[in-house]
């Protein structure tokens, strides 16, 4: 079940040139623990969250590390959406695209198996596993940098706290509700709305809407899943 799932949604691979690194073998000569490597990939797509300069460049070394030299993540050109010109593809290797949904991170190119060498070295689930966590990595890196860049300004304001209805308002004009809309679903007053409004911009210490959001976001005074 799990090769057919893998035809199906598995990118056609195709052959690339180039020279590919030296794969750093083992001492016992045993072949790299995937599992293992997919594990600690996971945990340290966590801890490079929040960090800054130059997180997409050490993803790429620990997927050269954990896989021993067997795979190489490439990330795409800014201006042209694709392989950049100085890092053509390796050769004896496949590539398959690394994305999020529709958003393309670049390339995860994998050496062929010496005894097929038409053939990935690595299982196809690996290398499927791979291409979704290091999609999803990549995606969370972005956004977290976008929010750190979006928090600059933000990092020494101290939050007061909220009454239950100012954060009931809050909640609702982080969800996008006009003050009408607040007043009918809160059953008050589009006044009264605005006079919680302009009580939770003093605590919180912001000017407008948007720092709002970021602050709420920030403090985890809002969360998009809670309305999910």
């Amino acid at each position: 079940m799990v090769r057919k799932r893998d035809q199906r949604k598995q990118p056609s691979p195709s052959k690339s040139s180039s020279s590919f690194v030296e794969t750093d073998q083992s001492p016992d000569g045993k072949p790299p623990d995937y599992e293992q490597g997919l594990i600690r990939l996971l945990y340290d797509g966590q801890r490079l969250c929040g960090q800054r300069g130059g997180v997409a460049a050490r993803l790429c070394q620990e997927v050269v590390q954990i896989t021993r030299g067997q795979v190489q993540l490439s990330m795409y050109c800014r201006e042209t959406a694709g392989p950049s010109p100085q890092q053509s593809p390796p050769i004896g290797t496949t590539s398959f695209p690394v994305q999020f949904h529709d958003l393309n991170y670049g390339t995860l190119c994998v050496q062929h198996d010496p005894a097929r060498p038409t053939q990935p070295i690595i299982p196809s689930v690996t290398v499927y596993l791979l291409t979704q966590i290091c999609g999803y990595i990549l995606h969370a890196l972005e956004v977290s940098a976008f929010f750190q860049l979006q928090y600059r300004h933000l990092e020494s304001q101290a939050v007061e706290p909220l009454t239950r209805r100012e954060r009931e308002v809050l909640n609702l004009l982080c969800c996008g509700y006009d003050e009408w809309a607040i007043g009918q679903t809160l059953n008050i007053a589009p006044s009264t709305v605005d006079s919680h409004r302009q009580h939770i911009y003093a605590k919180l210490q912001v000017h407008n809407r948007q720092e709002m959001l970021l602050t709420a976001f920030r403090t985890r005074l809002f969360s998009p899943l809670e309305g999910v």
